[in-house]
């Protein structure tokens, strides 16, 4: 059986609008297992090495503004930092898919509550499969069959 692993992450931040910050985006990475990449990774982490990065997560917004560990890392540096990354990304066989939201959309702070409330119901659904509600879950939603019935099945008809 093939296992896809999905790896998320996002860009900005929910705060005002801001002239420096004006998108949040939410980027899906995904990855057959069965496909092995572990030449690539390895191929990474000895370039980072070398560079003298050592175990590190290369964070790239804050090594474009100079910011945490790469405030005094030199421009060339930086770029070659970004472009060992980059090339990873390239020769790596992974696919993405990105969301982009412009800040001026998320002055509803209840569509937010939405998509919190989403992950949550899902994180139940798989729990429920599971059968490893815990006692918290079955104390709020009553029981496993409630749950199911007024929440986990109406939910999964606004997915798309």
């Amino acid at each position: 059986m093939r296992e896809l692993s999905v790896f998320v992450d996002e860009s900005g931040d929910f705060g005002d609008y801001a002239k420096h910050s004006p998108y949040y985006v939410v980027t899906m990475v995904f990855h057959d297992q069965t496909i092995d990449i572990s030449k690539q990774i390895d191929i990474l982490n000895e370039n980072l090495l070398n560079m003298g990065y050592d175990n590190v997560a290369v964070h790239t917004e804050p090594l474009i503004r100079r910011e945490e560990i790469y405030k005094n890392v030199e421009p060339n540096e930086r770029r070659a930092l970004f472009s060992k990354l980059y090339y990873f990304v390239l020769h790596t066989d992974i696919a993405y898919k990105s969301f982009v939201y412009e800040k001026i959309h998320f002055d509803d702070i209840n569509t937010l509550q939405a998509a919190d409330l989403i992950c949550t119901l899902v994180l139940l659904q798989k729990r429920y499969d599971a059968n490893k509600l815990t006692r918290s879950d079955i104390l709020l939603f009553r029981s496993r069959k409630n749950l199911k019935k007024d929440f986990l099945k109406r939910i999964k008809e606004k997915e798309f």
